[in-house]
């Protein structure tokens, strides 16, 4: 939990860890000095963020990676590798929706061709991919000989099966997500710095 909260910190001020730390100072200050005007004033009239695009992105990857994190304590995945990519591509997914819709919609900065070719076959990639990820195929609990029991039939050229399958579509989704990164800010390249809008 303290590492989410050090995360979302991070996040919510770009690495600004000195506004923070004025903040949590001034903070505890009043708090010892004056507790129930702190609580009136500071605590019970809450005004909305400042950033509120990327709050609400907090807000929800958190949300998102809280119920990942009970769903795995609550049903003891057993799997902790396959828990640990499900986080993983969670996360990035979430994060590429957020980025694009800020990017497009709310800055109205556009990608170039090959950044929109790369994202929507990305999404052709991970789609299928993430339906042979979740059919749950391989069991780390078992030797490899009695793991290779539970293998479905092949699936393409008689010799790969979906698990295989998974493997191919997942390291090409993942080839176009790293492109797609590369490639995303390429319409700001000559732009400068300092009137770059940062979400």
């Amino acid at each position: 939990m303290i590492t989410i909260v050090c995360v979302n910190v991070e996040i919510y001020y770009m690495g600004e860890w000195s506004v923070v730390l004025k903040f949590i100072a001034g903070f505890c200050s009043k708090l010892r000095r004056h507790p129930l005007q702190v609580l009136k004033q500071d605590c019970l009239t809450c005004s909305w963020p400042y950033y509120k695009s990327r709050w609400f992105f907090l807000v929800m990857a958190t949300t998102m990676n809280l119920g990942i994190a009970i769903w795995g304590i609550a049903s003891f995945y057993p799997d902790f590798a396959t828990y640990f990519l499900a986080i993983m591509i969670s996360n990035l997914g979430m994060y590429f929706v957020y980025y694009f819709f800020m990017k497009v919609l709310v800055v109205n900065e556009r990608p170039s061709i090959v950044t929109w070719t790369t994202a929507v076959l990305m999404v052709l990639c991970w789609v299928p991919a993430m339906y042979f990820f979740v059919q749950g195929l391989t069991n780390w609990h078992k030797s490899p000989a009695e793991s290779r029991n539970g293998n479905t039939a092949c699936i393409i050229f008689d010799f790969y099966d979906a698990h295989d399958v998974w493997h191919f579509l997942s390291a090409f989704a993942l080839f176009f997500s790293f492109l797609t990164i590369l490639t995303v800010d390429d319409d700001i390249m000559r732009q400068k710095r300092d009137t770059i809008r940062v979400f």
